[in-house]
């Protein structure tokens, strides 16, 4: 499957194919919302294993201890296009 430049998936924007293989999966080069740029394999992207370069995983801890420190209780929910909603009790009735 031939993924086309400027796709996005998660935080992730695809900007090129390359000639390299890792486990036999076509490597894309991709840029994350923060900047950094890496090499994702298709099926990380594909099947949602890879989202971000880490920087959602530090935002979703952020926001934790944010609400901790304000008492509140929150669930997250991370969206398909890689936001991060916050969802508290009651928020769903």
């Amino acid at each position: 499957m031939m993924i086309e430049p400027e796709r996005r998936f998660g935080r992730w924007e695809v900007l090129e194919k390359t000639n390299e293989r890792r486990n036999s999966q076509i490597m894309y080069l991709c840029r994350c919302e923060c900047g950094i740029e890496r090499l994702v394999d298709s099926n990380s992207l594909t099947r949602g294993k890879s989202r971000s370069c880490g920087c959602l995983r530090s935002d979703i801890v952020s926001e934790m201890d944010n609400n901790r420190k304000l008492g509140r209780e929150a669930l997250l929910r991370l969206n398909v296009d890689g936001t991060i909603c916050a969802v508290r009790p009651g928020d769903c009735e």
